[in-house]
């Protein structure tokens, strides 16, 4: 198989930035006028945090996810790639309309990629998993395609590693 590759939804990330620049534009407005300035700094501030996210997304052209007969790498976990043969399964979970793929792999596994995180982010890893998450996670939000057909690709694969495991044993 050849590699499969998913980028950031650049229309998703265009409509995140318009409405984190209409609420900083709101904010502004009400610290002019006087009436709710601290209100008004609050959602101007706060919203004023999303745009440069935005436009790092919008402008970013590398891969998000990228799936080949060795493994899956998501840039956005930042663990490298993560090889078919550790992986035993996969799920599907939602959050609040946000897609994610549960990397269903014994403990072995799961701390060999979990050792290349930072300590906040090994914290999240830890709030994933009391909230019925595996400890490793593909986060599909924002990426251009469908869960179900990026589920589906993932699943070929899988079966091919494992397919592939099975004949050189």
């Amino acid at each position: 198989m050849k590699q499969t590759k998913y980028y950031n939804s650049k229309l998703k990330f265009i409509g995140l930035l318009l409405i984190s620049t209409t609420f900083v534009a709101i904010g502004a407005l009400m610290v002019i006028s006087g009436e709710e300035v601290l209100m008004g700094w609050l959602c101007g501030g706060f919203f004023a945090l999303g745009i440069p996210i935005f436009l790092r997304q919008i402008f970013d052209l590398k891969p998000r996810l990228i799936l080949s007969d060795d493994g899956v790498i998501d840039s956005t976990l930042g663990i490298g790639m993560i090889d078919w043969k550790d992986i035993h399964g996969l799920s599907i979970q939602s959050v609040h309309k946000n897609d994610f793929i549960c990397l269903e792999m014994d403990e072995d596994a799961n701390e060999k990629y979990l050792s290349n995180l930072s300590p906040v982010k090994r914290k999240l890893v830890t709030a994933n998993v009391a909230l019925g998450f595996a400890p490793v996670n593909l986060n599909l939000s924002g990426i251009k395609g469908s869960t179900n057909d990026i589920f589906d690709t993932m699943l070929l694969y899988l079966e091919k590693a494992n397919k592939d495991n099975r004949d050189d044993a």
